[in-house]
């Protein structure tokens, strides 16, 4: 427990090694530093000097404003997605995004038509589970080995 006149430096790095603090995110432009504490709440911390040389440290609870531009950003995300599913379904064309690990993570509705199995979606699938080899032959040679190595 902090005694009277501790630093506040000291103070967060108390409460850093005690746990009660998980991340910590400082903005250039931004009045005070912001906690996530260990009960998923935030909290901004600002410092104000008073006249006579001392330190007075607000603590505000921003807990409800964080989940609102959380819950914008995830708005905003969705949309933005719609809107790429839109456009690419109507591509009369096969399009899929393949992930490090060989796995489909988004395709269009013509590559679902094309490689889905009784109607079971090829997302999350691995590639090569789910596209003939006769279909990857034009593959460059390079491709072709890191593609067998994997499967």
């Amino acid at each position: 427990m902090p005694v009277p006149g501790t630093s506040i430096e000291s103070v967060r790095e108390l409460a850093f090694a005690s746990g009660l603090i998980v991340e910590e995110h400082r903005e250039p432009d931004s009045e005070g530093v912001v906690f996530l504490l260990s009960n998923d709440r935030w909290v901004q911390m600002t410092e104000r000097p008073t006249r006579e040389g001392g330190l007075v440290v607000l603590y505000s609870d921003i807990t409800d404003v964080k989940n609102s531009e959380m819950a914008r950003r995830i708005k905003a995300l969705e949309e933005s997605e719609r809107w790429i599913r839109v456009v690419t379904d109507h591509v009369p064309a096969l399009i899929a995004y393949v992930g490090a690990d060989l796995s489909i993570q988004f395709c269009n509705q013509v590559y679902e038509a094309w490689y889905g199995r009784n109607g079971e979606s090829p997302l999350g699938m691995r590639l090569i589970s789910c596209t003939r080899r006769n279909c990857i032959n034009g593959f460059c040679h390079r491709c072709w080995k890191c593609w067998l190595a994997i499967a």
